[in-house]
């Protein structure tokens, strides 16, 4: 698999149709940015391409927690279902979303860079259902936007919230 290399705030490069990839530096401890990823349903606050999200399973988060999001992609709206298939704090995420018409498979993993700085490597891996499978490769730009937006949102939303703390 061809690896791509990202530069802050670059358009979020797409390596093979439908992946998208990027990192975003986070001003906060590890287990807290893990803490925060983890409840899927923080998207809503961060990421434009989700108009809502809400944890459907009972509390505590963890391997198997189920959200529910509406998100939007070029003026549509989908409902979308994760599942979280991997959870190994603080360091890897891997979550499985299903809609009706697109599979995707998100894996993020942290790193700590130093004392209350985090890095947040991102990969979601999207997958058209049906007959629209072989258009994903003409998704390519617009995904870029929505992944970088969503890795903008993500660094504004919690180095936002760590200078208020």
């Amino acid at each position: 698999r061809k690896s791509a290399v990202v530069s802050h705030f670059s358009a979020m490069p797409v390596p093979s149709a439908g992946v998208i990839e990027d990192t975003a530096t986070i001003n906060r401890s590890l287990e807290d940015v893990f803490n925060y990823l983890a409840n899927f349903a923080n998207t809503q606050e961060w990421d434009p391409g989700v108009k809502t999200a809400r944890l459907v399973t009972p509390p505590p988060v963890g391997p198997g927690s189920t959200f529910d999001l509406v998100t939007t992609f070029k003026d549509s709206e989908s409902k979308m279902i994760f599942t979280i298939k991997e959870y190994a704090p603080p360091r890897r995420l891997v979550l499985e979303g299903h809609s009706d018409i697109a599979r995707a498979l998100d894996t993020i993993e942290l790193t700590a860079i130093d004392a209350g700085k985090t890095r947040v490597h991102y990969v979601s891996d999207l997958t058209l259902k049906g007959f629209r499978r072989p258009f994903i490769v003409f998704l390519g730009s617009a995904l870029n936007e929505l992944g970088r937006k969503a890795m903008q949102g993500l660094e504004k939303t919690l180095n936002k919230s760590a200078e208020s703390s």
